[in-house]
């Protein structure tokens, strides 16, 4: 009985194991994902001081291309024994002003979209992922 109890633990043990992998896997899969997502959200571009190429969808203009550069992860960090999770978001000062508008300027928003659109692909980016570790 002895050997039995031995031979669960260690399944349990690289059980353990996977889930972490897979679930690093997955905060990475969906940081790449959410960072592709947003600098995807900018069309058109035009020269400081010119004004904004008019778009349907309200997405901003690329400028400099700094702000849209600017969007980055700062790393995944294990937050348990098998959660992560990473921070995610323009570094350039003026990226919340563009997101959410500021003084008379409109809102164009690039982040929050794209956020939303992976937070709902979250559940079957993590399926997947997980499925390769783990035989359910």
């Amino acid at each position: 009985m002895l050997s039995g109890m031995d031979q669960f633990k260690a399944a349990m043990l690289q059980l353990d194991s996977k889930v972490a992998v897979a679930g690093r896997e997955a905060v990475a899969t969906a940081s790449a994902m959410l960072i592709a997502d947003a600098m995807s959200n900018f069309i058109g571009a035009h020269s400081k001081r010119e004004p904004r190429i008019p778009n349907s969808s309200n997405r901003p203009n690329v400028v400099t291309g700094n702000l849209r550069r600017s969007i980055r992860s700062t790393g995944i960090t294990q937050t348990g024994r098998a959660a992560f999770e990473a921070e995610v978001g323009p570094t350039a000062e003026y990226g919340r002003a563009v997101e959410m508008g500021y003084g008379n300027r409109g809102a164009y928003p690039f982040f929050g979209p794209a956020a939303k659109r992976i937070r709902e692909m979250m559940p079957d980016i993590s399926t997947t992922i997980f499925a390769r570790y783990i035989a359910l």
